[in-house]
């Protein structure tokens, strides 16, 4: 919106239509990502008492740091592929 200064509703529907358009680059930039970190994020936080318990407790601080390297790997590559898809969308 900001990038093609359009209004709200405009941007919504040029969203959606790239999204059905091309639904395996959608899938594949926002629903893997998202699953890696949903992974990573259960790890650290669900399942960290019970590693912390029974197995070796620093495996919790190397996937805390995984996670926030992932975490920011992720979220570069999701809005660098948002924005080149929509540079691709609009030349």
């Amino acid at each position: 919106m900001i990038i093609g200064q359009k209004r709200f509703g405009a941007a919504i529907v040029q969203s959606l239509g790239l999204c059905f358009h091309n639904f395996f680059f959608t899938f594949f930039i926002i629903f893997i990502p998202g699953m890696v970190r949903i992974g990573l994020d259960l790890l650290t936080s669900n399942f960290a008492p019970t590693i912390i318990n029974q197995q070796n407790p620093e495996i919790i601080l190397w996937a805390m740091f995984l996670n926030i390297g992932l975490g920011i790997f992720l979220n570069l590559f999701t809005f660098g592929a948002a924005a080149y898809a929509y540079q691709e969308l609009s030349s």
